[in-house]
C-alpha cells in the first residue's frame, strides 16, 4: 500500500538580515538606544560618553554606537589637514533626533551642536589609528599607515550581519563618494576650546559601505588612556559582535 500520509515540509533555512536590514536591529544603532543606559566621564578636559554599567570599573568602558546616513563630503584617501580623515553625512530625521538626544545629556548646558541642519562630520585622527593599530597584536599588514594613507578601516558592509565574521578591512576609499549610503561605528566625546562653546565630536571607529544611495533619499585589550578604557578594534576574521564596547 502506498503511504498517502502529507509529507512532512523540511524546515526552510533561517535567511538573517544583511546590510542595512542588519544594521536597523543592532541594539546600539544610535535610533534603538536609551540615553539614560549612557554617562559622560570626565577624561582629562574632556568627557567621553560610557556604558553606565561600567561606571564604577577601573576604567569605564567607552561606548560605541552606528550611525547611519548618506555620504555629503568624503575625505578618506589621505588624512587631511591636521592629520585627520573625515566624512559629512546627512543624516535621516529618526538618527538626527537621535544623537540630539544623546548630545543633550551630556554636561555643558549650552553648545554647538555636532548635526547642525542634519549634517554631522565623523572623523579620526592618525594618532587615533596608530594607538589603535598598536593595540593590536595583528598589526602587520597596518604598520606603513601615514597621512598618506587611506584611511585603514573602511568595509564592505552589504553582507553584514549580527552573527558572521567580521568583514576584511581595507575596502577600496573609492567606493565611497557622495552617491553612497554608509554606516559608521562611532564614539561621542565632549569638549571645550579656549575662548570657544562648548562642542561634541564624533569619532569614527570604522565606515562601512552599504551600496548607493536609496532612490528619493536627499542627498586584543583596550589600551588605557586618561580615564576610560577604549574598546579595541575589530579583528580579522573574528565574529562579529553588534556592539564590542559593551562590558560583559
Amino acid at each position: 500500500m502506498v503511504d498517502q500520509s502529507p509529507a512532512i515540509p523540511a524546515n526552510d533555512p533561517i535567511v538573517e538580515p544583511q546590510g542595512r536590514l542588519a544594521l536597523a536591529q543592532f541594539p546600539n544603532n544610535i535610533v534603538n538606544v536609551n540615553p539614560s543606559d549612557y554617562i559622560w566621564v570626565r577624561n582629562f578636559s574632556n568627557y567621553l560618553l560610557c556604558h553606565r554599567t561600567s561606571e564604577t570599573a577601573a576604567p569605564p568602558r567607552r561606548a560605541l554606537f552606528w550611525i547611519v546616513g548618506d555620504l555629503e563630503k568624503v575625505s578618506l584617501s589621505t588624512a587631511g589637514p591636521y592629520s585627520s580623515w573625515f566624512v559629512d553625512i546627512r543624516l535621516p530625521p529618526p538618527a538626527n533626533k537621535a544623537l540630539s538626544s544623546i548630545v543633550k545629556t551630556g554636561p555643558y548646558k549650552t553648545y554647538t551642536p555636532p548635526n547642525p541642519y542634519s549634517l554631522v562630520r565623523v572623523k579620526t585622527t592618525l594618532k587615533n589609528v596608530l594607538d589603535d593599530i598598536a593595540s593590536d597584536e595583528e598589526d602587520d599588514a597596518l604598520s606603513s599607515v601615514d597621512d598618506r594613507s587611506p584611511f585603514p578601516f573602511t568595509y564592505d558592509g552589504r553582507t553584514l550581519t549580527a552573527t558572521g565574521a567580521s568583514p576584511p578591512f581595507g575596502y577600496d576609499v573609492s567606493k565611497f563618494d557622495d552617491q553612497s549610503t554608509v554606516a559608521v561605528e562611532v564614539a561621542l566625546l565632549g569638549y571645550q576650546l579656549t575662548d570657544k562653546d562648548p562642542s561634541y565630536s564624533v569619532g569614527m571607529q570604522g565606515i562601512y559601505h552599504l551600496g548607493a544611495v536609496a532612490s528619493g533619499t536627499p542627498t586584543s585589550p583596550g589600551k588605557r588612556k586618561g580615564g576610560c578604557l577604549l574598546s579595541p578594534r575589530r579583528q580579522r576574521g573574528a565574529p562579529f559582535v553588534t556592539d564590542p564596547s559593551r562590558p560583559l
